[in-house]
């Protein structure tokens, strides 16, 4: 019932949009044979259903503009993400989305914008980009982001990107929301850069406990170079070892497996249980660290040192500050 719906898909469709393009209405592009489209500056609102069976859709292109693109979602059968249909290899966003979809209700992988797709390799964010939505690239197979202005990672933005091997977090995030990188399984890099904002940073709730962010992901370097806050929530709720920021069971019993850690002097603060249950062999506290929370290394199985860089400094420490490990520490050392 679209303007352009076609049951006739054996052939390739080219759809050109010009610049007196301001609405794509509901089912426009339904079951249109076309490869790839070019979302306009001058397109301020894409209906639900605009592209609901567009089985050859592989390619997305959003152009800059003077506003935020508003776009709806996919609701024949159950509601889902307003490409789900479509086989997306490669996806541009060059501004923001305001996406339409119920918030309350939005929480799986397949009513994200982009979620939902294993075929979705290829992923930029522009420079005008502040904001991804919940569930934006769910369970696509990008391997990498460059997140460049990005301020805000929405709930589940990343959730089970399986091939996501490395993230930096530049200075421009501020705000990461809850199961933003839940079972990203290849996970091995985060760096965390200089910023003149704290990172404000979710949890992974679950029926019956808490998880960190990257709880499963097996992380063998970190570098941080700002301080992390929890969110209320997450500071609230976090009670045990394995909900810390970093804490992780991912392959704890791979021996072999160990995770580089390295604190850059803008950190000031370690939140609780923010190590627990890491592969951290060595504990090295920059002389910027003036406060440590509770039981920040608890249940690490390989830590054997701890080193303070500051001799007439010494940290604030809670009581239990470094809590229980499952090795022995083999030295405490204070570096002036």
């Amino acid at each position: 019932e679209g303007i352009f719906s076609t049951e006739r898909n054996s052939q390739n469709t080219t759809v050109t949009l010009g610049s007196q393009v301001k609405t794509i209405p509901e089912f426009t592009f339904s079951k249109l044979p076309v490869n790839s489209i070019v979302i306009p500056g001058t397109v301020a609102a894409i209906d639900n259903d605009a592209f609901t069976t567009c089985t050859k859709l592989t390619s997305v292109t959003i152009e800059a503009g003077d506003e935020p693109l508003t776009i709806g979602y996919n609701t024949p059968g159950n509601d889902d993400g307003p490409f789900i249909d479509c086989p997306l290899t490669t996806v541009v966003v060059n501004r923001d989305i305001n996406y339409t979809f119920p918030t309350g209700d939005l929480d799986t992988p397949d009513e994200g914008i982009f979620g939902g797709k294993s075929s979705l390799v290829n992923v930029t964010i522009g420079d005008d980009v502040s904001t991804l939505t919940p569930y934006m690239f769910a369970n696509s197979a990008i391997t990498g982001i460059d997140l460049k202005n990005v301020t805000t990672i929405g709930k589940g933005t990343f959730e089970g990107a399986s091939s996501l091997a490395s993230l930096n977090i530049p200075a421009s995030v501020t705000s990461i929301d809850n199961f933003a990188f839940k079972n990203c399984s290849s996970l091995a890099t985060v760096n965390i850069l200089a910023g003149s904002e704290d990172l404000t940073i979710g949890y992974q709730p679950e029926e019956t406990n808490q998880r960190g962010p990257f709880y499963q992901s097996p992380l063998s370097y970190i570098k941080m170079d700002r301080n992390i806050r929890m969110s209320t929530n997450y500071a609230d709720n976090c009670d045990q070892s394995d909900e810390g920021i970093f804490s992780n069971e991912y392959y704890n019993d791979d021996l072999a497996w160990t995770t580089r850690l390295v604190i850059g002097n803008n950190v000031t603060t370690f939140p609780k249980y923010m190590f627990a249950q890491t592969r951290v062999q060595q504990l090295h506290i920059p002389e910027s660290v003036n406060n440590i929370g509770l039981k920040v290394i608890e249940d690490n199985e390989l830590i054997n040192a701890i080193v303070f860089y500051n001799t007439e400094v010494r940290p604030t420490l809670v009581f239990d500050a470094f809590g229980e490990v499952t090795t022995s520490v083999g030295g405490i050392v204070i570096s002036g």
